[in-house]
């Protein structure tokens, strides 16, 4: 698993691969595999086509119920981003912890847990938030 790829998609930041890539971690974003603005449904089938074992990372929560029967599928291994959230109080707190804009807390999330998005099981779906992580489910109403 030491080379498992970690795919980032392009609703993150595609530096985040780079970064990861100068951590150790083999990772590209989807931009680099010629899928930016694919639907999700082609990226999905093209990335689990593509590699053996990815772990596509998103910041798209509703990705999961909207393709779960694909993702079951192609026993894809998904790290979902939990969304970010406004508090007019604290710009971008949340759990404690400040952030100036949704891409930095997302970033962090990434950088954060890393090494358990790499690791996570395969045909797996998990929700990553800055201080926890899960088995992902649909967001409450």
């Amino acid at each position: 698993m030491s080379d498992r790829l970690i795919v980032i998609d392009e609703n993150l930041n595609p530096r985040l691969a780079r970064e990861l890539r100068n951590r150790g971690r083999p990772s590209v974003a989807v931009e680099d595999l010629r899928l930016k603005s694919a639907l999700d449904p082609q990226l999905i089938e093209k990335v689990f086509q593509l590699y053996d074992d990815p772990v596509l990372v998103t910041a798209d929560d509703a990705m999961p119920a909207e393709h779960g029967t694909l993702l079951a599928q192609v026993r894809a291994t998904v790290a979902v981003l939990r969304p970010w959230k406004r508090d007019a109080a604290h710009v971008g707190s949340w759990e404690g912890q400040e952030h100036r804009s949704e891409e930095e807390w997302m970033e962090e999330i990434v950088h954060r847990w890393a090494h358990t998005i790499h690791a996570q099981r395969k045909g797996t779906i998990r929700r990553h938030s800055i201080n926890t992580h899960a088995l992902w489910r649909p967001p409450r109403k």
